[in-house]
Parts: C-alpha cells; structure tokens; sequence
C-alpha cells in the first residue's frame, strides 16, 4: 500500500519510489489512464518488490452516482510470491 500510495519525490535518497500515481490526478477518464495506471502499478512492484510476481491489475472507476463515489478509482493487484529457493547459497 505505502509502494503504491508514493509519489516520486517523496522519499529521501529514493527520489523515484513510488507508483507516482499524483500526476495522473486530473486525466480524463479513459482507457489509456486505466492503462497507464496499470503501468506505473507494475513498473513500481518490479522495481522495488521484485519477489512479488504480478498475476493481474485490475483498474476500475466510477462514473456514475449510483456508485456513491463518482470520482473514485479502485486498483485491485493480484499477486504472489515469486519461488525463492532458487540458486540460495
């Protein structure tokens, strides 16, 4: 949560941490923002969790009343843990 919640800038010495979600804020709602979410999403869990292997990104956003929350975006992340016993000294 706290990987997906950075902003780049946020952390001390580790300027690029973060999913930098914050820029894509005021973007129209349209596939290539669910795209690019899910890009920004994954580029971070490789970078800095890179035992955890990403099996899905789900990325869904309200758009009507109905939802209760019209300017909500829920980012559903399946993962798993990557097979660590691989080439342990």
């Amino acid at each position: 949560k706290i990987l997906i919640l950075s902003n780049f800038g946020e952390r001390c010495i580790h300027f690029d941490f973060g999913a930098n979600l914050r820029e894509l804020l005021f973007e129209p709602d349209t596939e290539t923002l669910q795209d690019k979410i899910k890009d920004n999403v994954v580029n971070a869990i490789q970078k800095w969790m890179s035992f955890i292997k990403v099996e899905n990104v789900n990325v869904v956003i309200a758009t009507t009343k109905a939802d209760n929350s019209p300017n909500l975006i829920n980012i559903i992340v399946k993962n798993a843990i990557k097979n660590i016993t691989e080439n342990i000294i």
